[in-house]
């Protein structure tokens, strides 16, 4: 809208005062619009905050409840990062390895192989896995050695769910009750 040209006829003078009237009329529209739009993003801002501070007080609560801080969860990953492939490869060479060792890939094993059955899904009692069936865990050191050969097993390892709320062990108690009394208990000694 050019305005620098100076009417010089009443017409002229009335025609510039219409278009500088629509001119406002049009920012005062645009200006609603825009405070009626910012107004909307400061109320979603306002309850993605509240979101996100009660996402981290759950998260705080639910390491509080494990006794399993975040730290504690960075640190073990830092230390899976560190092996490498001939680490991993030197353990597959071993004919037997130590029990803790051995002990400690079973647990892996276990813990990493373990898939909720279609039945835990519906209303009628879950199968167990074979693995988690009788007295000892059934996991063969070949089976522990494939386990080791896997290319992404360190990758797996590292995005495992730390969360033990996300893992699927939640919807087989059984499998977790097997796990915590074969492996999370003082070792017996030999």
């Amino acid at each position: 809208m050019n305005l620098q040209v100076v009417p010089t006829t009443l017409e002229e003078a009335d025609e510039q005062l219409k278009l500088i009237l629509n001119r406002k009329t049009e920012l005062q529209q645009r200006l609603s619009s825009g405070e009626e739009a910012a107004a909307a993003l400061q109320e979603e801002l306002k309850c993605t905050t509240l979101a996100l501070e009660q996402d981290q007080g759950e998260r705080a609560a639910i390491e509080d409840k494990l006794g399993v801080p975040q730290q504690l969860i960075d640190s073990a990953k830092a230390a899976v990062s560190c092996l490498s492939r001939v680490h991993l490869d030197e353990v597959r060479g071993l004919r037997a390895p130590p029990p803790i060792i051995r002990r400690t890939l079973e647990m892996m094993y276990l813990l990493l192989q373990t898939e909720v059955p279609e039945t835990v899904h519906e209303e009628s009692e879950p199968s167990l896995p074979p693995r988690f069936r009788g007295t000892e865990p059934k996991v063969e050191w070949e089976d522990l050695k494939r386990m080791l050969a896997d290319k992404d097993f360190i990758n797996t390892v590292l995005h495992f769910p730390a969360s033990p709320y996300r893992h699927p062990l939640n919807e087989l108690p059984e499998c977790k009750e097997f796990i915590m009394a074969h492996y999370l208990h003082e070792l017996p000694s030999t």
